[in-house]
């Protein structure tokens, strides 16, 4: 008998840390799979610096633990941090807005699977 699949393509997968997740997330969907948001568009990739933007989506900025851990516990607890570990990829400190937490916290609600490198 055929072995059912671990991984359902329509359940939401999240990938975020290094750029190494970046590239499961971009691999997972060029196969079918439902994954965090690909904000590569045109000739630009709109970073952190882009307010409206769910910081988890940049996914290969993430490269640290403490920045990860700060992700859930702004988007889940709305808290707020006296260091300054969120850069965009110009290197500017990222003030995260309360849209992008939200976005972020219905984005982590709805995933199933975590891919965190």
């Amino acid at each position: 008998p055929a072995t059912p699949p671990l991984r359902r393509r329509d359940s939401m997968t999240t990938a975020l840390g290094s750029c190494f997740a970046d590239e499961i997330r971009i691999w997972l969907r060029a196969r079918g799979y439902r994954v965090n948001g690909d904000f590569r568009t045109g000739h630009r990739y709109p970073h952190a610096e882009d307010s409206s933007v769910p910081l988890l989506q940049c996914s290969a900025g993430l490269v640290n633990t403490f920045v990860l851990l700060q992700q859930f516990e702004w988007a889940f607890e709305a808290r707020a941090f006296d260091d300054d570990l969120w850069h965009g990829a110009k290197g500017a400190v990222v003030t995260p807005t309360e849209e992008a937490r939200l976005k972020t916290r219905e984005l982590f609600e709805q995933t199933s699977l975590f891919i965190i490198t």
